[in-house]
């Protein structure tokens, strides 16, 4: 990623064969790395709701509340997978790929469905945390209890904190070319899923 940015910076000289063979390397790492991305967040709430799913059996309106929620968890998944630009991650030709994928229609494209993406992806989140506070709602427990336990299950809020950090700077952190900044991408891309792993350990 590195040596594609500093050469299309200017700031290392172009190789056409070290160039191209390195895009093509940096683009296949982009597309396993989006991949593993929207899968480990999508691991997170798996976990989260088949937790939910043991602490409310036998609760018949939360059956139906967590069914809802699963659906529409999946569903996100594999909007988030499919929207992939993969014609642009895996063409066969580098030089046509750079040039058709740098236009504007394109990168407007890929603006439009990180910001869907982490739109569904907060909306998600909300409704996995939600299921708690559900669940709590009749439980005959003091409500400083009740509180605590929603206190901890709400950590996740951080993660949604990053998920909306890492896509609403994307604009004003654009490449002189017009193209999204890779490194901020990936630095906030590789940030969510560590800390979302961390709160499921908590």
């Amino acid at each position: 990623m590195c040596h594609v940015l500093n050469v299309q910076a200017g700031v290392e000289p172009y190789d056409e064969a070290q160039f191209l063979h390195r895009m093509r390397r940096w683009l296949v790492a982009s597309l396993v790395a989006m991949l593993c991305f929207y899968t480990s967040l999508a691991s997170v709430k798996l976990a989260f709701l088949f937790f939910f799913r043991r602490l409310g059996a036998g609760v018949q309106y939360f059956d139906r509340i967590w069914w809802a929620v699963l659906v529409v968890s999946v569903g996100s998944y594999l909007v988030a997978v499919g929207n992939l630009r993969y014609r642009c991650l895996v063409g066969s030709d580098v030089e046509s790929v750079l040039r058709e994928c740098n236009e504007a229609p394109s990168v407007g494209f890929e603006t439009a469905t990180l910001k869907a993406n982490c739109a569904l992806d907060v909306l998600t989140d909300f409704m996995v945390m939600s299921l708690p506070a559900i669940l709590l709602w009749k439980a005959q427990i003091r409500w400083a209890k009740k509180l605590a336990i929603l206190g901890l299950f709400s950590l996740s809020i951080v993660t949604t904190a990053i998920a909306i950090v890492r896509v609403a700077n994307i604009d004003s952190t654009r490449r002189p070319d017009g193209n999204l900044d890779s490194s901020y991408l990936f630095l906030w891309t590789f940030i969510e899923p560590c800390v979302d792993f961390q709160v499921i350990e908590k």
